[in-house]
């Protein structure tokens, strides 16, 4: 069953701000979006699973809507509040403490000012969900047009449940985006793991998920769509500016990083009912036959197929090709 979806922003009114990049500012938008609400508009409907010491919070989505009852844990990286300080995220499958995460992700770190490439605040954000999963998108005030991205990053990512292709799947609760491959990440998040994995550059192990074995075993997976991954890596100068309509696009599907090709060695997976070649989609997440778009305002969104969809714009100087459905998942 699909469904609602809610976008908050910033500029809401009585939305949370971020005024100076603490943890305690970034942890307190999903407060608010998540279980609390704000202004006129109703939380998510996720619950705080458990909260500790200062800027620690365990969140858990809605079993009572479908949910697996995953969490979504943050806590500042050095237990303090301190302007531009690290929040460290991570998704389980089951919460025990902060420091015993069942099925875990891999840390992924954020900060909402500052960076490696001199960053400054990243105020303007979007949390854009449902009862069971969510996109966070956040980007700078001068950061107005994807003209205006060229070679800058801007934290994004996924949490949640993906829908699943297996009934039985509870091991769907995923964090997706802001770090490379699988390993611990300590940079601030980008889009190259949202965007830049379904249009702009080579597939990759980009989530490391859980098989349905008993006990589960961890394993990679990517996520690709219809068009091939690199396929519209689009930098044409006019092809980029344009704006067309768009008539089909894919859903993006998660794949076992180990059957990419159809090959004798990776035959196992092919007929496997616990670790198959295509694991689940991603809910919300389409990438468009048609490119372009470099010149619109972020945020930019556009009716297609008479629903609303946000674009997630591309960097590196591209053009944009991926929405996210903002009416029903």
């Amino acid at each position: 069953m699909a469904l609602p979806v809610t976008m908050y922003r910033w500029d809401d009114p009585g939305a949370p701000q971020i005024t100076e990049g603490r943890p305690s500012e970034f942890i307190n938008v999903f407060k608010k979006c998540l279980v609390e609400g704000y202004g006129d508009k109703q939380p998510l409907g996720w619950q705080i699973q458990f909260e500790g010491a200062l800027n620690q919070v365990s969140f858990v989505n809605d079993i009572a809507t479908g949910g697996s009852g995953g969490s979504y844990v943050l806590k500042s990286e050095n237990g303090a509040d301190e302007i531009g300080e690290k929040v460290i995220i991570q998704c389980c499958q089951s919460f025990v403490d902060f420091d015993n995460l069942v099925q875990a992700s891999p840390k992924s770190t954020y900060k909402m000012k500052g960076g490696t490439f001199g960053y400054d605040l990243f105020p303007e954000w979007l949390v854009i969900g449902t009862s069971n999963a969510f996109y966070f998108i956040t980007k700078m005030t001068n950061q107005t047009s994807v003209s205006s991205l060229n070679y800058l990053y801007y934290p994004a990512f996924f949490v949640g449940d993906f829908d699943k292709i297996i009934p039985s799947d509870q091991n769907r609760f995923i964090l997706f985006g802001g770090y490379n491959g699988l390993n611990d990440h300590t940079n601030p998040g980008s889009s190259e793991y949202l965007s830049g994995q379904l249009v702009d550059s080579g597939s990759s192990s980009s989530i490391k998920g859980y098989t349905l074995e008993s006990p589960p075993n961890f394993w990679f997976f990517t996520v690709r769509n219809l068009f091939g991954v690199g396929g519209n890596s689009i930098k044409n100068d006019t092809a980029k500016r344009e704006t067309p309509e768009i008539t089909f696009m894919s859903p993006s599907y998660i794949f076992n990083s180990y059957s990419d090709t159809h090959h004798e060695t990776r035959a196992v997976n092919y007929n496997s009912a616990t670790n198959p070649v295509v694991r689940g989609i991603m809910p919300g997440l389409f990438a468009s036959q048609e490119v372009g778009y470099f010149n619109e305002p972020l945020y930019f969104i556009k009716s297609i197929n008479n629903q609303l969809h946000l674009n997630l714009p591309s960097t590196g100087d591209r053009a944009s090709a991926v929405w996210i459905n903002l009416e029903q998942w």
